[in-house]
């Protein structure tokens, strides 16, 4: 439901669709910022996860913001079914913006998350230059109103689907 992840996806479709996708942050509550991360990287790899490795992930167990919750930091690397590979990287440290990074055949993205918001582009056909667009993220209270008003008039919405998301999600539990 944000309009510079569906473009990323478009042009993934539109140049072979495979991928190689990261993202890295510091401190970024990779026990609960990991799940909107798969579900991302499975909505552009267009593929079922397959697998996540989870021997990255560093032994020491942070406080949350939420009581009675942990954190935790460290790296994930997963693949999906049709050979995609992905890294999620939660740096210790003061918490820093978030980047994704996303690589398809001749293009290059860097989505800049949080307080410096950015996107920048370098793609063969612009011989790797680098462009530079903002980044908007809805509110979560406004993307719920979107895809229920969606959800009731039309009877279908921009999420994924229960069966995508659980599989995923359960691989990572």
């Amino acid at each position: 439901m944000t309009p510079v992840y569906n473009e990323i996806s478009k042009t993934i479709k539109d140049n072979g669709g495979r991928i190689y996708f990261s993202v890295v942050g510091e401190s970024c509550d990779l026990g609960c910022n990991a799940f909107h991360m798969l579900d991302l990287y499975v909505f552009f790899g267009n593929s079922p996860l397959k697998s996540i490795n989870t021997d990255g992930i560093d032994s020491n167990i942070l406080e949350s913001k939420r009581s009675g919750y942990v954190e935790f930091t460290g790296s994930l690397i997963g693949l999906l079914e049709n050979n995609d590979t992905f890294a999620i990287n939660s740096f210790p440290g003061e918490r820093g913006v978030l980047t994704v990074i996303t690589v398809t055949n001749g293009h290059r993205l860097f989505i800049q998350e949080g307080d410096s918001k950015a996107v920048l582009h370098l793609s063969k056909e612009n011989s790797f230059g680098m462009q530079q667009a903002p980044f908007f993220q809805d509110y979560q209270s406004n993307l719920t109103t979107q895809y229920l008003e969606s959800l009731l008039n039309d009877g279908s919405c921009d999420l994924p689907d229960f069966a995508t998301v659980s599989r995923a999600h359960e691989i990572f539990i």
